[in-house]
């Protein structure tokens, strides 16, 4: 986004003022903690949001630099973090994710009380090695290794190489209990995960599963916004009138595509108009007051995918799960049209973070993602710190999982025939179809923990 050169400059400035030791000098420790969290302290003291609330003095600069920058936290901010990337998958690993086992999961309470835990299958990644043995969307596993997940347990657990899944299958009123063998694959996983256009009933529904706001998988080829387009260029030449845009797994991304995917959307779109706007602290803020283009996003022209002049109104699927980016996406909407969304209510996060990078002399790579700036629509509202609430109530988790865009899954279902109106021969097995068992996901504020290593070096 246009902040970028800005941030960049400023980075370079820290940078080259940062302190180093001799060389000659034995590096202890307590030297290399020092010397990131002094790194820690100066990028945290310019750019952070809530810079003011930052303790005056600093006294321990000793400590671990995971410690030291939880300490200069505001204590509501539940969004920023630190992470040593030398005891990790790598944070950097968004699309090349060699932490994947060929599916995205989701981890939950498997039982009423509350007591077991499960990883449930969300989607399967095509052409993965969990694909071709035949995991499905649905699938809980419940044991690694012949290991059962705890809640101490499931970070460890799930970063093997090479392991044993065992999962449960519920199929109706049968339940399959299997193993699959499943490694860590590094393949690409495309952001737009499913497209389809249902003719129906002289409506024409463009869908679509939007997973992450990428544009490419760091080579600089903007393939992932082409295919955004492109997508886009089908639903307008097959003259869709209505639009789902499925973000119920959707963490986030480049606050950029939500302002591209929202201009191929919204009516009447011009050029002129903003889609959002951004506060950052009073010193970054003063900096830039003159300068519109680094307080402000506005919608773009693509003619060729251009959907919005045929619709007024759009709606979404979103979850606990659905935050940043694609929260972005819906506010920058909310001014100009009937915003309906159907699921269960997003994460909640209106701000907008960056990251940052330093290597100590010990190779140690640390990274943290401070939150630099609060994000609003065009009528200055940023009120989803909490997340938006739907309009229409509906936890998937409550009954069988369907593949995502298939008419049957009981959101999308519940859009074509309840708001729809569309009489489906799979209406009645649908809604009768509940789940033999309960899914009770863990707390939103654990999907950090989860998804680190999903973030590139961007803004989301």
């Amino acid at each position: 986004m246009k902040t970028g050169c800005f941030i960049i400059i400023v980075t370079v400035l820290l940078f080259q003022t940062s302190c180093y030791e001799d060389d000659a000098i034995i590096m202890t420790e307590e030297k290399l903690n020092k010397e990131v969290n002094q790194w820690i302290y100066n990028t945290m003291s310019y750019y952070y949001y809530w810079e003011k609330e930052m303790p005056d003095n600093i006294e321990n600069y000793n400590i671990s630099p995971i410690d030291f920058f939880k300490s200069l936290l505001y204590i509501k901010d539940r969004y920023s973090f630190i992470i040593n990337q030398s005891n990790s998958l790598g944070i950097n690993n968004s699309i090349s994710d060699v932490g994947n086992y060929g599916f995205e999961s989701n981890f939950g309470y498997i039982d009423e009380d509350k007591t077991r835990i499960g990883g449930l299958v969300l989607y399967v990644f095509p052409n993965s090695m969990a694909e071709k043995e035949g995991v499905k969307r649905g699938d809980i596993f419940i044991s690694i290794d012949e290991v059962s997940l705890t809640m101490d347990n499931i970070e460890d657990v799930f970063q093997k190489a090479r392991a044993t899944f065992t999962f449960i299958r519920y199929d109706g009123c049968d339940t399959t209990i299997f193993n699959k063998m499943l490694q860590r694959e590094t393949h690409e996983i495309a952001p737009i995960y499913t497209q389809k256009i249902f003719d129906m009933k002289h409506t024409k529904i463009g869908y679509f599963c939007y997973n992450q706001f990428l544009d490419d998988n760091g080579d600089g080829s903007m393939m992932y916004v082409n295919e955004l387009l492109e997508c886009f260029s089908n639903f307008k030449r097959n003259g869709i009138n209505e639009l789902v845009v499925d973000l119920r797994y959707n963490l986030g991304g480049l606050i950029n595509l939500s302002v591209l995917l929202a201009s191929l959307i919204v009516p009447n779109v011009d050029s002129t108009k903003i889609a959002l706007q951004f506060e950052y602290n009073e010193k970054i803020q003063s900096l830039i007051y003159r300068d519109k283009d680094r307080r402000t996003l506005n919608f773009s022209l693509y003619p060729d995918s251009y959907v919005g002049s045929n619709l007024n109104r759009v709606f979404f699927i979103v979850g606990s799960m659905t935050a940043s980016a694609s929260e972005a996406v819906i506010n920058a909407l909310l001014p100009y049209m009937d915003v309906i969304l159907v699921g269960e209510s997003t994460y909640g996060k209106n701000f907008a973070s960056t990251l940052f990078t330093k290597t100590n002399n010990w190779g140690n790579t640390y990274a943290i993602m401070p939150v630099v700036m609060k994000v609003y629509n065009s009528s200055y509202e940023s009120s989803y710190g909490e997340g938006f609430s739907p309009d229409y109530q509906i936890n998937e988790f409550m009954h069988q999982l369907y593949e995502l865009g298939d008419t049957r899954e009981v959101i999308l279902n519940y859009i074509l025939t309840s708001i729809f109106m569309i009489n489906l021969e799979n209406e009645n097995e649908t809604r009768s179809a509940f789940r033999a068992t309960t899914f009770s996901p863990l707390l939103a504020k654990s999907i950090d923990k989860y998804h680190i290593y999903e973030f590139r070096q961007h803004e989301r």
